[in-house]
């Protein structure tokens, strides 16, 4: 996954085996996964919070728990998907993007 390269230290949360090719679900430490969807979302990407079995709930991912993540990791957590339409060039900007995104929500968190 390419997330791995931009932003040391995050979790991709499940299997990279069996999973689903087009949807990731990441756990950035220490960062404000609301602020983090919250910026994004302005800049045109869309991405979702927690689990897709818990998207309308405000209580913390079932789904995540019981994949025996603790609360700071299910509240960091963001789940990201791509489409057939999907073009390399919207990868590298989300990349890019994210990764900036990820930055700032850290010194907001520890400032916090």
């Amino acid at each position: 996954v390419g997330l791995n390269n931009c932003i040391p230290g995050i979790l991709i949360n499940g299997p990279e085996v069996e999973a689903a090719p087009h949807i990731v679900s990441a756990s950035f430490p220490h960062g404000d996964a609301e602020a983090m969807l919250l910026r994004l979302n302005f800049a045109g990407l869309a991405v979702s919070m927690g689990s897709a079995c818990n998207s309308k709930s405000i209580e913390p991912s079932h789904v995540l728990s019981s994949m025996g993540l603790g609360r700071e990791h299910i509240e960091s957590t963001l789940r990201i998907s791509t489409g057939y339409p999907t073009t390399e060039a919207e990868i590298e900007r989300f990349l890019m993007l994210i990764a900036e995104i990820y930055q700032a929500s850290r010194i907001d968190y520890e400032l916090s």
